[in-house]
């Protein structure tokens, strides 16, 4: 359930992190992607890794220990908890999660996570994701999964 204005609110969540530069733990792509959900309707859905890591290593422990691995699996049992729904990728809407293969910012976590990334579906189908000059707005990537929140 989305809280009253989430558009407005997720817009400017993703105005506020336009120039915001990846970083581990902060501002990767799960908790990107998490922060805007809890944006939406108010439930983080990291609440069970956040503040948990800070560096690669930890990140990749971390998902391990949450999910059993990678960045997919994470957001397979997010996806689950939530009972998010998965729609045909032509269908996605502004809010939706989607998990994407992109190269990665990483290398080392690029060859960890198959090149999978978690980010926001944005007006006109654009997914945004961290990178290192702050949001990525990857037009057309190839698409794992689409979830509506």
């Amino acid at each position: 359930m989305k809280v009253d204005g989430w558009q407005k609110k997720l817009e400017g969540f993703l105005w506020s992190r336009e120039h915001s530069p990846f970083e581990w733990g902060t501002n990767d792509c799960c908790i990107f992607a998490c922060d805007g959900v809890e944006v939406m309707t108010g439930i983080d859905p990291a609440c069970w890794f956040r503040g948990k890591y800070h560096n690669r290593k930890q990140a990749f422990r971390s998902l391990r220990e949450f999910s059993g691995g990678s960045v997919k699996e994470m957001a397979d049992k997010i996806q689950r908890n939530f009972r998010w729904k998965t729609i045909p990728n032509d269908k996605r809407e502004f809010g939706d999660l989607a998990l994407i293969v992109i190269d990665n910012i990483d290398e080392e976590a690029s060859r960890l996570s198959n090149q999978v990334t978690l980010g926001l579906v944005c007006r006109q189908g654009y997914i945004a994701t961290p990178s290192t000059e702050g949001l990525a707005f990857n037009h057309n990537p190839q698409i794992i999964r689409v979830a509506r929140v």
